[in-house]
């Protein structure tokens, strides 16, 4: 248990519109561990973004709770207020969603750590540094977004949410965009953060990045099947 880093206990969430309702997840219950890759596989609709989304304490479950273990002590998602959850996701919980939304006037350097806007700690330049050369975007430090290719701004995603050095990444199809070549760098820097001790739930299409998981689970009618496990 003493690497137990996150867990849900039967998370429901139904959307719906007008008379109808979709019912996206039933019961979902997951066990999250530090230093373990698990991959969300499942058909496009099915919920995955909707649960990682609920894990990291974006949206509310209609039922459920989703506990955060933080220095060996259970802290409830789900009953934390929206300024409480944010500052979880500055430091401890790293959320990568499909969009490569950017703070348009800030150049790359500056939109990775863009967490150092809102805390009082001084950055530490040599973490950026290693980050940007990981993911191959140093030479972007002072360009915008506007000039990336859909490539280079994945990665400068992917390098925001590493610089906060998170104990828990939460990534939705993280290799959109990215070439073979590309990915192959991006998979091994996950390979190395795991190592460390980082737990990552990444949903994905990608079968390259499924068969990288420790524990597969797959998505179907709302509920949570087991896959294969290394």
């Amino acid at each position: 248990m003493n690497d137990l880093l996150l867990q849900t206990d039967k998370i429901t969430k139904t959307y719906r519109n007008g008379k109808k309702e979709k019912h996206v997840l039933n019961g979902v219950d997951l066990t999250v561990h530090a230093g373990r890759l698990y991959a969300i596989e499942g058909e496009s609709g099915s919920g995955k973004s909707t649960l990682l989304s609920i894990l990291a304490g974006l949206q509310k479950p209609d039922s459920g709770s989703v506990s955060y273990w933080k220095n060996g002590e259970m802290v409830e998602l789900t009953s934390l207020h929206e300024n409480e959850l944010a500052v979880l996701r500055r430091g401890d919980i790293a959320y990568i969603p499909q969009t490569c939304d950017m703070v348009s006037d800030l150049t790359v350097m500056d939109n990775i750590r863009l967490v150092d806007y809102f805390t009082e700690k001084k950055g530490d330049t040599e973490h950026l540094s290693d980050i940007m050369n990981r993911l191959g975007i140093a030479q972007l430090a002072d360009a915008y977004p506007a000039d990336l290719s859909g490539g280079e701004l994945r990665r400068l995603v992917i390098a925001r949410a590493l610089y906060g050095n998170p104990k828990v990444i939460l990534a939705d199809e993280p290799t959109n965009d990215l070439d073979v070549h590309n990915k192959k760098e991006i998979l091994d820097v996950f390979s190395d953060i795991i190592q460390n001790g980082v737990a990552m739930i990444i949903v994905t299409h990608d079968q390259t990045v499924a068969e990288k998981a420790d524990q597969r689970f797959r998505l179907v009618d709302g509920r949570l099947s087991f896959g294969d496990r290394r």
